[in-house]
């Protein structure tokens, strides 16, 4: 249990609670059950674990459900097919529950108890499932059993992988399986067959989306970046294995003003991608022209020889990200708007765009993102889901969380988020989608009520269908905080129709600093971070939730909700669970705690576990909750009032700020009140920061004090 786990900017993984799961499903005991074998990070010294004896093979191959259509990609409901009944895997994240559906029927077939909140599902072309749990840091993996016409889903094994297991993809051949992970971020690779981990690569901030195309790239999606990362899984150890391709944009105006025109725009909501294939209506595939060259009037010359013409793939190939292009603003244009510049000649502070990207030369072929109809700003699709293509009709399906649609896009168009065809209304929170081209449906899942959408592509008709679930998964107050928290068409909230998961998404941060009439201010993490954490605010000094609610809806332009939605809304948000806590080498953690709390760092910083004394403790504490998001830390209120520590700069307006929770700090960069430190090394070798004292230490106390903080 003592091993480093150091990932790309030194964040931290977390397998060991998954990997006793692993050994305990598969009867392993003793030295066998608590020591998993490595699997070599390429870009770092990540250990991978593999539960020894836990067979993750077929026990009756060619029985039940396989796979539907050609998808390789994980959502929250993915398509089989049984004989000639459409079947529909679906994810069940509220009621830890993998069901099966017969699509036609809309009865629930058989249903499987997962061990957290399933994400994605991933159906391998043998009829295995696989399904990503990101709160308990493992992917599960299922076989369909049919006997006497009943069916069940067999467990078959549990593979631990880095924490906050999210996006899943087989490759073409189905050689591998690839599963990315939010909260050490990374893309780990399965053997296609036993499913155990081979290899995993090191990636930047939150990796979602993922998908493997024919050449043995992985294309990954980014939440809170205008990015994707492409992972080259055959290539030579002295290659780079991970490239990066640049998704950022451009206001689109002529009418603007130049220095933000020039702003090249980050990006956020990037949760899923599509491979995307295109006709090519003018292919001529190297035929010649009979004659050669044409004579004016268009007839070809007859005493010309023939031209052969140029040979041109008949079907063009695509990637597209829909995602949302931020401006937050910068020190060079002064704002005195709450958040971010006012609207550059009608394009928004956060606009929907599709990217669409050259999967051969990695490039995106975007460059502008247009301003939407100022009528249909709230009607916009602010929280994209999950996508979907029809190869048919060349259509993409877009889930949209906050308006509760699904936008059916013309694929051809330059930005297809401006090409919306078609909205269907959906249950709330829809968060996966899959198409069943011949049928000519789309199967919609939504988290909020145990729904699916079932739409009939041809006619518009939309169906809902009722999972099986426990009638009392949540309280009325939960679901209702929730909804508030991702509404983006409620003018109450705020006037621009951005939502609290829109700096926040997951109770998370965006990663961005936002300018403001103070002065710049970084996104502060909410999950695990709010109960006894007041004041709140970087400089707004509330004294209590329901008051800065209201102030922060104020400063954004809404206009009031009532109480019972205020304390709603602030009891989701208390309810917001942490992302688990990194596996660690706990003796390099308990010195940095030594450190820390020497150099003083306690006075301000009072975020240490209260059992604050014996190193057996401490240690008990990082192992237990490496994986126990039930167990909160009891961390005392942080401080009274703001304080000035001198980190003002000529951009704020006041010098007194908020010492925010350092518990998931490995998460949550850039530092400091306007971000003006990308890395915790920054920030901690600055000699002007006021953490200065720190900088003066060796770089191996400052490691173990980095070391203590990721722990937390």
């Amino acid at each position: 249990m003592r091993r480093l786990a150091r990932m790309g900017q030194g964040l931290l993984s977390a397998v060991a609670i998954a990997a006793a799961a692993t050994a305990a499903c598969s009867g392993a005991t003793g030295d066998e059950a608590a020591s998993p074998q490595r699997v070599p990070l390429v870009g770092g010294e990540q250990p991978v674990a593999k539960g020894p004896g836990d067979r993750c093979e077929r026990n009756l191959p060619g029985k039940g459900p396989t796979r539907e259509g050609a998808s390789r990609q994980g959502s929250s409901v993915a398509l089989a097919r049984e004989g000639k009944s459409l079947l529909a895997y679906v994810a069940d994240r509220d009621a830890h529950r993998l069901s099966l559906v017969d699509v036609k029927t809309s009865k629930t077939i058989t249903q499987a108890t997962t061990l957290g909140s399933p994400e994605q599902v991933l159906v391998l072309g043998d009829g295995r499932v696989v399904v990503s749990l990101p709160d308990a840091g493992f992917v599960d993996v299922y076989e369909p059993v049919v006997e006497a016409e009943a069916h069940r889903l067999d467990h078959l094994c549990r593979v631990p992988v880095p924490a906050g297991p999210f996006g899943l993809a087989a490759a073409t051949d189905e050689g591998s399986v690839v599963v990315t992970s939010a909260f050490d971020p990374a893309l780990t690779v399965l053997d296609g067959s036993s499913l155990r981990p081979t290899k995993a690569f090191a990636l930047a901030r939150s990796p979602r989306g993922v998908l493997v195309d024919e050449t043995g790239r992985a294309f990954v999606t980014h939440l809170n970046a205008a990015r994707l990362s492409v992972v080259d899984l055959t290539a030579p150890a002295d290659r780079p294995a991970t490239r990066k391709v640049d998704l950022r944009v451009r206001a689109g105006s002529q009418i603007a003003e130049q220095k933000n025109l020039a702003v090249l725009r980050e990006g956020s909501q990037a949760y899923a991608l599509a491979s995307v294939e295109l006709a090519r209506p003018s292919a001529s595939n190297g035929a010649s022209t009979e004659g050669g060259p044409a004579l004016q009037g268009g007839a070809p010359s007859p005493k010309a020889p023939p031209q052969p013409q140029p040979k041109v793939p008949p079907r063009s190939k695509r990637i597209v990200v829909p995602m949302v292009s931020v401006d937050p603003g910068d020190d060079s244009r002064p704002t005195q708007f709450y958040y971010g510049p006012p609207p550059v000649a009608g394009v928004p502070k956060q606009a929907p765009i599709t990217v669409i990207v050259d999967p051969a030369a990695e490039k995106s072929l975007v460059s502008h993102v247009l301003a939407p109809t100022a009528k249909l700003r709230r009607e916009e699709c602010l929280l994209p889901r999950a996508v979907a293509f029809r190869a048919s009709t060349e259509r993409l399906y877009v889930a949209c969380l906050g308006i509760d649609a699904v936008f059916e896009l013309d694929a051809r168009a330059a930005d297809p988020m401006r090409a919306v065809m078609r909205r269907f209304d959906v249950p709330q929170f829809p968060t996966g989608i899959a198409i069943a081209d011949t049928e000519g449906i789309a199967l919609v899942a939504a988290q909020e009520l145990g729904q699916i959408a079932r739409i009939d592509l041809d006619s518009g008709a939309v169906a809902f269908v009722n999972l099986e679930r426990p009638s009392d998964s949540f309280s009325t107050e939960f679901l209702l905080g929730r909804q508030l928290f991702h509404r983006t068409d409620d003018p109450r909230m705020t006037a621009d129709g951005i939502a609290c998961a829109s700096c926040h998404p997951e109770g998370g941060d965006d990663g961005h600093t936002w300018a403001t009439p103070e002065g710049p201010r970084q996104t502060l993490m909410l999950a695990g971070r709010v109960t006894g954490s007041e004041p709140y605010g970087w400089s707004r000094g509330k004294p209590n939730l329901h008051e800065y609610i209201t102030d922060t809806m104020s400063r954004l332009g809404g206009g009031s909700l009532d109480r019972n939605d205020v304390e709603a809304l602030a009891f989701y948000v208390k309810s917001l669970k942490a992302p688990p806590r990194a596996n660690i080498e706990v003796s390099l953690a308990e010195k940095g705690r030594a450190a820390f709390e020497a150099r003083g760092c306690k006075s301000c910083h009072i975020d240490a576990p209260q059992d604050s004394g014996l190193t057996e403790s401490f240690a008990s504490v990082m192992r237990a909750s490496a994986h126990d998001t039930e167990a909160q830390p009891d961390f005392a209120p942080i401080l009274p009032k703001p304080k000035d520590v001198g980190s003002k700069t000529e951009n704020d307006d006041v010098g007194a700020f908020d010492t925010p929770s350092l518990f998931g700090v490995r998460l949550t960069a850039p530092y400091y009140h306007d971000g003006r430190y990308d890395t915790l090394d920054a920030l901690l070798a600055d000699p002007k920061s006021s953490m200065g004292e720190v900088s003066r230490l060796s770089v191996e106390e400052r490691a173990a004090i980095k070391s203590y903080l990721e722990s937390l």
